[in-house]
């Protein structure tokens, strides 16, 4: 394909590395550095890869609540026919808010689970205070502050801390 940007012997390591990510049971999550092809200008390039899928840690956190959270993973699995996360839209969630909760659960523990792969990433958009807040106010006041064209009836909030 005309459009390759890596050296094919690569598929390999990158493949091992996804694999040894999900073995791990918090979530598929690799940082890999790897060298454009000469045509690109053999560049290194960095770039972290994360795929939101059950963690078998996540799960098993769940479970340990109990029969309560046993329950709740398998209405969860059963709901959307043991495809869950992925048979969740993304735009358009699930018809059960306490599935698109458990979602936003589950990407917000696979973020801290691996906080080495984005910790400089974040600590330098921390530092500048402007991804982390502490409350939906301070969203609030940080949106008013910062106008980006978007109209939102309501400001974002994330909670990753």
């Amino acid at each position: 394909a005309g459009n390759q940007v890596f050296d094919s012997a690569l598929i390999q390591p990158v493949l091992i590395a996804l694999r040894e990510a999900k073995r791990r049971g918090t979530g598929v999550v690799t940082t890999f550095r790897l060298r454009t092809l000469p045509k690109y200008g053999g560049r290194i390039v960095v770039f972290t890869y994360l795929a939101l899928e059950l963690a078998e840690k996540w799960e098993q956190g769940l479970k340990n609540l109990g029969e309560e959270g046993e329950r709740f993973l398998a209405d969860l699995q059963r709901y959307h026919k043991n495809g869950w996360p992925q048979t969740v839209d993304p735009l358009r969630g699930s018809a059960r808010a306490d599935h698109v909760y458990a979602l936003r659960h589950l990407a917000g523990w696979t973020l801290r689970e691996n906080e080495e792969h984005f910790q400089t990433m974040f600590q330098q958009i921390s530092q500048k205070g402007l991804w982390f807040k502490r409350s939906k106010e301070k969203w609030a006041e940080w949106a008013l502050n910062h106008p980006t064209g978007d109209q939102l009836s309501m400001p974002l909030f994330f909670d990753l801390v």
